[in-house]
């Protein structure tokens, strides 16, 4: 659907199935794919509706086409539909994390009657959240038993109870279905007819069964120009799931082939365990890597790594190839103040935008959600945008200072702290992904006195730093 001129948003309703409605699209967009999952229960007629924001008050033009109409949680599928396939993995995940060694048999064992979906949402959750270490003492019944369930559940369930087995200590338990689980994976990886999202989802459980150096590499050597971005960057999600050294190493070897996206993601990727960091600075140091691929925020997090020796030796380079912030930023505003008199062209300066700082900021509906909204923010006078982009730890909000989550397994992660609860807490990402961590599978969670915002945006063109701001300053009111 499109929305232009004048609309303040455009959604499509479900007739008769209130609220089963898509988000809104706000502003003039291009194509944009929008889907929702709901239960038409006994209705045999569907209709949708088109409508704009504020029932019908604001005025536009939108279009939709290829709408599609798709059965959801059929037999087979990867997990349930919409909020009761989110509840299904969450409970069970829960159940799991608690190491229910005097029952887990029993449960698993009553998969054999559940529905296909279900079972595949439950064994999905329980893999995910069983921790290491804590396995149940099995009689030879229980193993049996067990066999049993592997041969009764559906193929896309099948690898998630192997991953129980080996979370216990026991991949003995299904060694000889393991071979034939990893072909039909690959089958399903390798088969470019199948939709981008299915053999994203197969990588994952390939990394999950079979975690060596040889899938990882098979999985990265996917990644290239041919394929769609979606594609290539939910492979790289895949592979950050491993946890072997050689993932950094060919994550840099595949670097060139990695379209700016691909490469944003990768970056991010490597920054979770210290080896993979330390394979990115070296790809930097020997210039496999281009330093202009990496975002300021990236160096950043390299340059404060919290391995001390990492992150020296990621300044040292960052000097080298003149990409270190310069000390003083009171004359770094100085000396670029007067670009805030100057007018600048707004074409240029969204096309600055969209490469440097949509990922992180939201303008006008289009954007991320890691720093402030900057819809309205035109209303300020432009010398303070300026100053804030190049001082951006002159003044920084609690809420906006980065975070840094290290985890049992020695993962790191950085972003900006977006909720918490007892139990839980959550990271977004420079690129705008969730992180939700348990709190007992925290070693420990710091705060920097840095925001999440980089310094380094001097080292753009004058007249880029000039024409961002010019757009940045169109977007007058805070809607």
């Amino acid at each position: 659907t499109e929305a232009v001129s004048g609309a303040k948003g455009a959604l499509l309703n479900v007739g008769n199935l209130q609220p089963t409605q898509t988000p809104a699209i706000t502003g003039t967009r291009d194509w944009t794919k929008v889907e929702v999952t709901f239960n038409s229960g006994s209705l045999t007629k569907l209709g949708i509706n088109c409508l704009f924001g504020g029932w019908g008050k604001s005025k536009g033009t939108a279009w939709y086409d290829d709408v599609e109409l798709v059965k959801a949680g059929a037999p087979g599928a990867a997990d349930l539909p919409g909020a009761v396939g989110q509840a299904v993995l969450i409970i069970s995940n829960h159940y799991a994390q608690r190491a229910p060694t005097d029952s887990i048999v029993a449960t698993l064992s009553a998969l054999k009657q559940a529905d296909a979906s279900l079972a595949v949402a439950i064994a999905d959750g329980l893999a995910a959240g069983w921790p290491k270490d804590k396995a149940p003492n099995l009689s030879p019944a229980d193993v049996e038993e067990l066999q049993s369930v592997m041969k009764s559940l559906p193929p896309a369930a099948r690898d998630r109870l192997l991953v129980l087995g080996t979370r216990w200590g026991r991949a003995d338990l299904f060694g000889s279905q393991l071979a034939g689980i990893s072909k039909d994976i690959r089958a399903t990886l390798d088969d470019v007819s199948q939709p981008s999202e299915k053999r994203v989802e197969a990588a994952r459980r390939l990394i999950g069964v079979s975690d060596d150096a040889k899938t990882v590499e098979s999985i990265i050597a996917m990644i290239n120009p041919a394929a769609g971005p979606e594609f290539q960057v939910g492979l790289i999600e895949a592979v950050g799931a491993s946890h072997i050294d050689a993932v950094g190493e060919a994550l840099v070897a595949q670097w060139k082939k990695l379209t700016p996206a691909s490469q944003k993601a990768a970056a991010n990727v490597m920054l979770r365990k210290p080896a993979w960091a330390a394979s990115l600075v070296k790809g930097l140091d020997k210039h496999t890597i281009d330093q202009r691929d990496l975002s300021s925020s990236t160096w950043q997090a390299l340059t404060t790594y919290p391995d001390d020796a990492l992150a020296k030796k990621a300044r040292t380079v960052q000097a080298a190839v003149g990409r270190a912030p310069t000390a003083g930023r009171k004359e770094i505003v100085d000396k670029f103040i007067h670009l805030a008199d100057e007018k600048g062209d707004v074409e240029a300066g969204k096309l600055v935008f969209e490469k440097n700082c949509m990922v992180c900021h939201t303008l006008e509906g289009r954007g991320g959600k890691v720093g402030p909204e900057l819809t309205g923010v035109g209303a300020r006078p432009k010398s303070d945008i300026l100053i804030q982009m190049l001082d951006p730890n002159r003044s920084v909000e609690g809420t906006f200072r980065q975070w840094t989550a290290q985890t049992n397994d020695g993962d790191f992660i950085s972003g900006r702290l977006l909720t918490e609860t007892t139990t839980t807490v959550d990271l977004l990402d420079a690129t705008g992904v969730s992180h939700t961590f348990q709190r007992k599978d925290l070693k420990a969670l710091t705060v920097s006195e840095l925001g999440i915002m980089p310094e380094g945006f001097e080292s753009l063109k004058p007249e880029e730093l000039r024409d961002v701001v010019e757009y940045v300053s169109t977007s007058k009111l805070k809607h």
